[in-house]
Order: C-alpha cells, then sequence, then structure tokens
C-alpha cells in the first residue's frame, strides 16, 4: 500500500494536493501555476479530497494482479473500506456484507493496462508474415531462372548449328575460288607454250629453206643445164627469200606481241596471286575467329550443362518433396473422409477479431462479421443470396472470461455458432453474445448468469474446457470457410 502523502510530480518538493491528467500529481505551487498560466488552461484540474486521501495512489496493473483470497482469480474491483483488490467470486461471498458493497468500484483511476504482450505477439506475426514472403519471392526467382537457362540453352544450340553451317559455307566457296583461279593460270600458260612451239617451226622451216638453195646452187653449177633455167630459178629463190622474209619479220612481230601478252599474262597471274593470297590470309584470320567462337561458345555449353544439371537435381528434389507432399495430402484426405460424412456444415464463411478494448475499462471484444453472399450446395437452400451481418460480444479479461473467448473461437472454427434464418439472414443458433457494458456494477450479476448459460449452450454443442486449445493466441483475426473443407476431402 503507498503512502497516503504523494509527492508534487512537478517540482518534488510539496505533498500533491491535485492531479493533473496531463502533468500527474501536482501542489499547491504548481496548482497555482495551473490556473494562472496560459499554457495550462486546457489542462483538466482535479483537487483531492480534504482529508488528503488521494484515490491515485495505487498504481498498479489489476490484469496482472491475482486475488488474495482467491489466487486463480485476477483483481478487477477496488474496496475503499478495506482498501485493498479484490476480485469478482469476492463480490459473491461475505465480503459485501461486510463492507456493504458502497465502498467497491471498478478501479476507475488505477487501471493500467499492459498492451506489451498482445504488441509482441502482433509484431513477430508481421515478421512471420515478411519471411513468407520472401520464401515465395526466391521461389519465383528460382523458377523464372531455371526457364531463362533453359531458354538460353536451346538458343545457344540454334546459334551454334547456324555457326557451323555458315563456316562451312564460306569455306567451300573460298576452295572453288581458288580451283577456279588455278585453272585459269594453267589455260594462259598453255596458250603461251603453243606460240613458242609455232615461231620454233617457223624457224625450223627457214632453215630448210637456206639449205635448198645452197644444194640449188650447188645443182646448178654442177649441172651447168642453161644459165636462163638458173637464173629463172634463182629469180624464184630470190622471190622466195623475200617472201620468207617477210614473213619472218611478221612472225617476229607476232612473236614480240606474245611476248608482251605472256609479260602481262605473268603480271596478271602474279596479281591474281597476290589477290588470292591475300584472301586465303583472310579466311585464314576468320577461321581462326571462328574457331576461337567456336570454343567459347563450347565453353558456355559445359556450363550450362553443368548448370542444368545442377538444376535437375534440385527439380528431381522438388519432385520428390512434392511426392511427399501428395502422400501425406491423402493420409489427411482419407482421415477428413469419414468427417465429412459425419459433420453438417451451415455456417456461412465469416470472420472473427479478438481484440481488448482500449479506454480506461479494457474487456475482450469479440466480432463476427459475415459478408453478403449466395448459399452453396452445404447450406439449406443452395443458390440463393443471404444477408450478412455483424455481431458483437464482451467478456472480462479475467480467466473465466479467456476461457469462455477460446471455447467461442472453437465452436466458430466448428461451424456451430451462426446458421440461416427464415428470411435468409444470417443468425446465432443455439448460442447467444453478451453486448452490455461491463464497467457498471449492476451488470455483474446479470454478466455471472450469461457466462454459466454460455458454458451450458457450448457444452450443449460438445464445446468444454477439456477438448479446447487453452494455449493458442488469444487475440487474433480468424477467418473459417466450411466450403474449403468439404471440397479438402473426396467425395463419398
Amino acid at each position: 500500500m503507498a503512502s497516503n502523502q504523494t509527492q508534487c510530480e512537478m517540482c518534488c518538493n510539496e505533498n500533491a494536493v491535485g492531479y493533473c491528467k496531463t502533468c500527474g500529481n501536482i501542489g499547491e505551487t504548481c496548482v497555482e501555476i495551473h490556473k494562472t498560466g496560459r499554457a495550462f488552461k486546457i489542462h483538466i484540474l482535479n483537487m483531492y479530497e480534504k482529508d488528503g486521501c488521494n484515490p491515485r495512489r495505487i498504481l498498479c496493473d489489476i490484469i496482472q494482479k491475482m486475488c488474495t483470497h482467491h489466487p486463480t482469480e485476477r483483481t478487477a474491483l477496488f474496496c475503499k473500506t478495506h482498501e485493498t483488490l479484490i476480485c469478482g467470486r469476492c463480490l459473491q461471498s461475505d465480503h459485501v456484507s461486510s463492507c456493504g458493497g458502497y465502498d467497491v468500484d471498478m478501479c476507475k483511476d488505477a487501471t493500467h493496462i499492459n498492451c506489451d504482450p498482445a504488441n509482441d505477439t502482433t509484431e513477430a506475426l508481421y515478421i512471420i508474415r515478411d519471411i513468407a514472403g520472401d520464401i515465395k519471392q526466391m521461389k519465383e526467382e528460382i523458377d523464372q531462372r531455371i526457364e531463362t537457362n533453359n531458354t538460353n540453352v536451346v538458343k545457344g544450340n540454334k546459334e551454334l548449328d547456324s555457326l557451323e553451317i555458315k563456316l562451312k559455307g564460306k569455306v567451300k566457296d573460298s576452295k572453288r575460288g581458288f580451283s577456279q583461279e588455278t585453272c585459269t593460270t594453267n589455260d594462259f600458260n598453255l596458250d603461251a607454250n603453243s606460240m613458242g612451239s609455232a615461231s620454233q617451226e617457223m624457224q625450223m622451216t627457214r632453215n630448210e629453206l637456206i639449205e635448198a638453195s645452197i644444194k640449188a646452187k650447188l645443182d646448178a653449177e654442177k649441172a651447168e643445164i642453161t644459165r636462163k633455167e638458173l637464173c629463172d630459178k634463182l629469180k624464184h629463190v630470190k622471190h622466195d627469200l623475200e617472201t620468207s622474209e617477210k614473213t619472218r619479220q611478221e612472225l617476229c612481230y607476232e612473236l614480240k606481241l606474245v611476248k608482251q601478252d605472256l609479260e602481262n599474262s605473268e603480271k596478271t597471274r602474279k596479281q591474281q596471286c597476290d589477290e588470292l593470297k591475300q584472301e586465303l590470309d583472310t579466311s585464314e584470320k576468320r577461321r581462326n575467329t571462328f574457331e576461337k567462337e567456336l570454343l567459347q561458345a563450347k565453353l558456355v555449353i559445359e556450363q550450362s550443362e553443368k548448370t542444368r544439371q545442377k538444376l535437375c537435381d534440385e527439380l528431381e528434389r522438388v519432385k520428390k518433396d512434392l511426392d511427399n507432399s501428395e502422400k501425406e495430402r491423402a493420409v489427411v484426405t482419407a482421415q477428413l473422409s469419414p468427417l465429412k460424412e459425419n459433420i453438417k456444415w451451415t455456417q456461412p464463411t465469416g470472420t472473427v477479431d479478438v481484440e481488448i478494448s482500449q479506454g480506461i475499462f479494457g474487456y475482450i471484444n469479440l466480432i463476427f462479421t459475415f459478408p453478403d453472399g449466395i448459399q452453396t450446395t452445404h447450406h439449406p437452400s443452395p443458390g440463393k443470396p443471404y444477408k450478412g451481418g455483424r455481431f458483437t460480444g464482451h467478456l472480462c479479461t479475467d480467466s473465466d472470461g479467456e476461457l469462455l473467448c477460446r471455447m467461442l473461437k472453437a465452436a466458430f472454427k466448428k461451424g456451430l455458432m451462426f446458421n440461416f434464418g427464415k428470411e435468409g439472414k444470417v443468425v446465432l443458433d443455439g448460442v447467444t453474445l453478451y453486448n452490455r457494458p461491463l464497467y457498471d456494477f449492476k451488470e455483474w450479476k446479470t454478466y455471472d448468469a450469461y457466462t454459466q448459460t454460455l458454458k451450458a449452450q457450448l457444452s450443449a454443442k460438445g464445446i468444454t474446457e477439456a477438448n479446447i486449445d487453452q494455449t493458442e493466441d488469444l487475440f487474433e483475426t480468424l477467418n473459417v470457410n466450411g466450403s474449403c473443407l468439404f471440397d479438402a476431402a473426396p467425395s463419398s
């Protein structure tokens, strides 16, 4: 129990005589400052009672405080007569008769609700959701990389085939051009050789004529037939010699032309050989370049093949995981199949939000929300539309309230809380929700009777304290879709 003498939280030099909702406990000097200072005009100031009693001297977290008379119950009330915290069960005992019940309030000024556990749970849920998103994104990137690698391998094979065809065509064209140039050069050489043979034959004819002339002179001298015949023959010989000389000069001129043609042909042949050699050098350089590119392409293909093999191994592991998942799904389906035959699900798809109210008096809020929709084959009137709704229930934050909250969540998960009314509206099915204010003392007896009634209603539906999970998170948002449960099991 704290002392009645509380110090001023502003100057720490005086005892507190009042309380400011912004500044806390304040003394007389600070009260005068609040009354005269412009900055404090919007502050709400409450003066303590004349006997010095400070209703805010008890500063504790009543949600975490346990009752001294009932250790399993949390304190939610404050008795001014005995100056102690009590629980709801104390109100039903002799405590009320001993103090008259007039000095018991709801600890309006002493309530401090600890929201740290709920905040930690919410933060953990956000972290789990981010991790799940990262895992999904990594899987999508792996699938995209597998598809890209397969596309690159196919494209590389096509480019290699095209490059090989072009290389073979260029080598074939180079060989054909070289063969044509070689044949042309050989033809020129053959023509030149034939012209040289003709000039040799002409030279031989001239020598034969000279020998015949000498032989004729010798015959003329020896025969001495007649001078006229020899003169005639001599004239004929001279004429033949002149003709031969002219023929020789013409042949010399033609031989000179042939030599010039041969020289020109030799120059042309050398030029063509040089050009052909340059083309061969260029082709050799291109061939070397193509070989290097082909080698690089082979290396790329080998690396792609290794990558493809790794991806194939990874894909094989994924297939095995999928097979194992399929086997587990088959086992679960076999387990759900008999349940489907025994469960009659009529509750529409909806959401429940479990949260703690904001304010001085904290209590548990259960908000059930059902959107408008169309009834399915598991509902009373398949194909017809139905009207959704919003249902709200309040529970205390003590152990009984948390237990009833988990029991209601279990009934909602099993589809036992709501059904369709005659007009196609969503209505409660054998379960009631308490939506009256919990901070009014007059409503406590009504709330206590409601808790007993709710336990009986849930027990009639098979929901008891023994068959629910009491370790699950209390405050969460839960979506329940009954049609998904039936779709997961095979039809009988």
